[in-house]
C-alpha cells in the first residue's frame, strides 16, 4: 500500500479493509465485493468524477464508430475532456482509461454499450488498484510475487463481474452531474413491534 502522504490516507480509508481481508487470505470474490465498496467511497471523497458520463459517451461512440480516422478522433476528444473537466486524480485517470480501452475497442473491433463502457471504466480502475495491492501481498502475505500477481488477477476479474461494481456503474450512469452515484436502495426493513414478534413467535411454534 502507498505510504505517501495524502495517498496513503485515501487508501486506508477507502480500500484499507480489502488490503487487510486479501492478506488474511479473504475469498478473491469477496475481496471483489469489498473492493467495489471501497471504489464508491473513493469516488464520494472525492467529491465525485464529472467526467465519468462524458467518458462513457465517448467510448460508446468510438466502439460503434466506423470512420477510418477514429483513432485521432479519439485522442483528440480525450484531450478536450481533459481540458474540459479539470484537473483531479480522478479525473486524469478515466481520462486516460478512455483512451486505453478505446484504442482496444478499435483494435479489436469490439462494441461497448453504455453499461459494459462504464463497467469497463470502473473496472480499468479496480485493477489499478489490485496491480498495487500484489506487492502488499508479497510482503505480508505470500512472500512470493508470482503468487501475489496471481491472486491480484483473480481478484481483478472478479471484481469486473461483481455485482457491487455493475451495480455501482449503474447509480453512476444515473448519478448527479457532478459525477456523483445515486444511492443504493436500502434493504428491507425490519419491524419491530410487538404485534409482529407475536406473529414471529407464534409461527416458530414458540
Amino acid at each position: 500500500m502507498p505510504t505517501d502522504g495524502a495517498n496513503f490516507g485515501r487508501m486506508k480509508a477507502c480500500y484499507g479493509k480489502a488490503y487487510s481481508s486479501a492478506r488474511s487470505g479473504a475469498d478473491d470474490s469477496e475481496v471483489a465485493e469489498i473492493l467495489a465498496l471501497g471504489i464508491e467511497r473513493d469516488i464520494r471523497r472525492e467529491g465525485g468524477v464529472a467526467v465519468f458520463r462524458s467518458a462513457v459517451d465517448l467510448l460508446v461512440l468510438t466502439s460503434q464508430g466506423t470512420d477510418a480516422n477514429r483513432h485521432r478522433q479519439l485522442l483528440d476528444r480525450v484531450d478536450r475532456l481533459g481540458r474540459d473537466f479539470g484537473d483531479s486524480t480522478l479525473t486524469r485517470y478515466f481520462v486516460d482509461a478512455v483512451a486505453k480501452i478505446g484504442l482496444n475497442c478499435i483494435h479489436e473491433g469490439k462494441s461497448l454499450s453504455c453499461e459494459q463502457a462504464g463497467t469497463s471504466l470502473l473496472a480499468h480502475y479496480g485493477k489499478s488498484l489490485c496491480d498495487g495491492m500484489s506487492p502488499y501481498l508479497t510482503r505480508n502475505r505470500t512472500q512470493c510475487p508470482k503468487s501475489s500477481a496471481k491472486i491480484a488477477a483473480s481478484i481483478t476479474e472478479k471484481l469486473s463481474l461483481s455485482d457491487g461494481l455493475r451495480g455501482l456503474n449503474r447509480r453512476m450512469l444515473n448519478g448527479s452531474a457532478s459525477g456523483l452515484p445515486s444511492r443504493a436502495p436500502k434493504g428491507p426493513q425490519i419491524e419491530h413491534s410487538a404485534a409482529t414478534l407475536n406473529s414471529i413467535s407464534l409461527e416458530g411454534g414458540l
